[in-house]
């Protein structure tokens, strides 16, 4: 058995931990340094472009469909007045070309609205976040498939500016859910910001 004195302030026996720690044999270690944000990928910078002209794109080409409507209804106004044996088939064509105005000026609203989205998404995009690339991968499928249907809907007889449109519609869908679906861009709006 032990008969050695026990400290008053320790009584099972354990030894009190030395009072001054050695310095470590070697010097501290540096802070660690600022954490860099990882660059933004390739796809992503790319997807961000194509909304950036799609949003300008849309109304321009909108613009376009409004003007050539109205030139065709102005076109029509020395033609056919009363009493003039054209008036019936002037009448059908002026009916016919008020109705591609008014398509116009709700394409041209339309257009605007979503040029504001696309721009929104765009600058947005830039943060990265999983919700802003979700939302830029819906709108590029909603614009793909109503250019697809505008495209469907368009017979010979139609003008340019609507099938502009259409197809202006369908490559920047499919450019979108090329870009944005890929590997890269979802790595890069999952990370920890």
């Amino acid at each position: 058995m032990d008969t050695s004195p026990r400290p008053a302030h320790n009584p099972i026996g354990i030894p009190d931990p030395p009072m001054h720690i050695p310095p470590p044999p070697y010097p501290p270690l540096p802070p660690a340094p600022p954490t860099i944000a990882a660059a933004m990928p390739g796809q992503v910078r790319t997807a961000r472009l194509v909304l950036f002209v799609h949003a300008g794109l849309m109304p321009l080409l909108a613009l376009a469909q409004l003007v050539r409507a109205q030139a065709a209804r102005d076109s029509l106004s020395p033609h056919g007045g009363p009493g003039s044996w054209m008036a019936p088939v002037v009448d059908d064509a002026r009916h016919v070309a008020d109705a591609q105005i008014l398509s116009a000026q709700s394409a041209l609203v339309w257009a605007i609205l979503y040029a504001a989205v696309g721009t929104a998404l765009a600058v947005r995009l830039a943060r990265g976040g999983r919700a802003w690339r979700i939302g830029a991968i819906v709108y590029g499928a909603w614009h793909g498939l109503g250019g697809l249907f505008a495209l469907a809907l368009a017979n010979g007889d139609s003008p340019t500016p609507p099938i502009l449109t259409a197809l202006a519609q369908i490559a920047a869908g499919i450019a979108l859910l090329a870009l944005l679906t890929h590997k890269d861009s979802t790595a890069w709006s999952a990370r920890t910001r």
